[in-house]
């Protein structure tokens, strides 16, 4: 009976130390929703650290946004596909997954599929007045597929 109170009493200290930790919440908003940080309290200076959270989001989104006109993927996927275009390491290396991952799924994960996004009106700005034809989907197709881009 006395090892088991002592093991109870072992769980129970343990549960309450873990339990007892303070933590440090952060929320914000970003990219059109909102974000929600909880991390152990080890004395952070809460305001700094938000301030950290959202300059890393913004450099996210001033890279990958396709709603933001002078965004790095936007810029670059307004370019002619015969045009070279620095990027910038976090661009490279999302595109450097995004093979991977086009690849481990023989090209079911396709980012490359702007154009047809925009032929069927789902862009920011889109609209669709009818559904396109069989030959506009087509010529679209050919344009997509990460073997057409080239780093």
């Amino acid at each position: 009976m006395l090892s088991s109170l002592k093991y109870l009493f072992i769980f129970v200290f343990l549960f309450h130390s873990c339990n007892s930790n303070r933590y440090t919440e952060i929320n914000g908003y970003t990219m059109g929703t909102n974000y929600y940080v909880k991390v152990l309290d080890l004395n952070l200076n809460k305001e700094l650290f938000k301030t950290e959270i959202d300059s890393i989001l913004n450099i996210i989104n001033l890279e990958m946004s396709t709603y933001i006109d002078s965004s790095e993927i936007s810029r670059f996927n307004k370019l002619s596909p015969e045009i070279e275009f620095d990027i910038s390491e976090g661009f490279y290396k999302v595109i450097e997954r995004s093979i991977y991952f086009y690849q481990l799924t023989n090209g079911a994960f396709d980012p490359t599929i702007g154009p047809l996004i925009d032929l069927w009106g789902f862009s920011k700005d889109g609209y669709l007045e009818k559904i396109p034809s069989k030959n506009k989907i087509d010529s679209t197709l050919i344009l997509l597929g990460m073997d057409n881009l080239h780093i």
